[in-house]
């Protein structure tokens, strides 16, 4: 796009400077006004994208910069994982309030990789495709292997899952890891915001073209005011931190990227039955 309005903005201006030199050396009538003013907007426009490119280039350059940051961050942090759940394994002769104090420790450690495991991939975002290993997967076993690993969540949540699958089988191209990160955001996302107790709803279905996936929660919504400030990195809504006050509002952002690099679309609306929200993905069937 930056080399489009270069192109037509540099063809714009040498046509308007020759049309001007030409007049001036034949002496002929011109339209000074409009060919003075096609010349100033045609600079204009260069001097814009000129300017807009650089700032474009910084930006990449220091997300670059903050990028391995975040990776530097996550290796010491997997290492502590990796002690922790050493000592839970040998923590039987401990004191029960010990046990408890490692098993904590370890919950927040997983939080925070995850954290900044999100922070790291919506800066790489930014340097261009983050899949990796895009291969075809049916969406129907994806969808099973999330909700039976967040079952224990959502029953220590006292939200209840409800799955229909509407289809035999989804295959879809995509990259395992990356889908499943998105996915993970918008059950937990549905899990964490429903009042309990509660009852999160799971629905998937399949056309000859593409692939819908609904989850549907009974949760706190989303006030009129903030439904365009939800895609905004690291932006939460009203009244978030009383159900999740370790989010770093970046799991729509990360999702919705992740999703659209896959040919697919992401949104999220409220519930017009009742209080809660409806997040639908949409994805594009994979062709044999």
């Amino acid at each position: 796009m930056r080399a489009l309005l270069y192109g037509a903005g540099a063809t714009l201006l040498i046509l308007d400077l020759v049309f001007l030199i030409q007049g001036l050396i034949s002496f002929q009538y011109i339209p000074l006004l409009p060919v003075g003013a096609g010349v100033l907007t045609t600079t204009g426009l260069l001097l814009i994208v000129y300017s807009e490119s650089k700032t474009y280039t910084k930006d990449r350059i220091e997300h670059h910069r903050l990028a391995r940051v975040a990776h530097q961050l996550e290796s010491p942090l997997v290492s502590l994982r990796a002690d922790i759940e050493q000592l839970l394994l040998h923590s039987h002769q401990l004191p029960s309030e010990l046990r408890l104090t490692l098993k904590h420790m370890e919950t927040r450690s997983v939080t925070l990789l995850e954290n900044i495991r999100d922070v790291f991939l919506y800066l790489e975002s930014h340097e261009g495709s983050l899949a990796h290993d895009v291969r075809i997967y049916d969406l129907c076993v994806l969808l099973h292997e999330v909700i039976e690993t967040h079952k224990k969540y959502a029953a220590a949540k006292n939200v209840e899952l409800m799955y229909a699958q509407k289809c035999d089988k989804a295959p879809v191209r995509l990259d395992r890891r990356l889908f499943m990160i998105a996915l993970s955001h918008l059950l937990e996302n549905g899990i964490t915001y429903t009042m309990t107790p509660g009852l999160v709803n799971v629905a998937l279905a399949a056309d000859k073209q593409s692939v819908r996936l609904v989850i549907q929660d009974r949760g706190i919504g989303l006030p009129q005011q903030e439904r365009h400030d939800i895609w905004e990195p690291f932006q939460r809504g009203h009244g978030a931190e009383q159900y999740d006050n370790e989010g770093i509002g970046l799991g729509l952002t990360l999702s919705r990227i992740i999703i659209e690099e896959f040919g697919g679309k992401l949104t999220v609306t409220p519930r017009t039955d009742s209080m809660g929200l409806t997040a639908e993905i949409e994805l594009p069937l994979a062709k044999k």
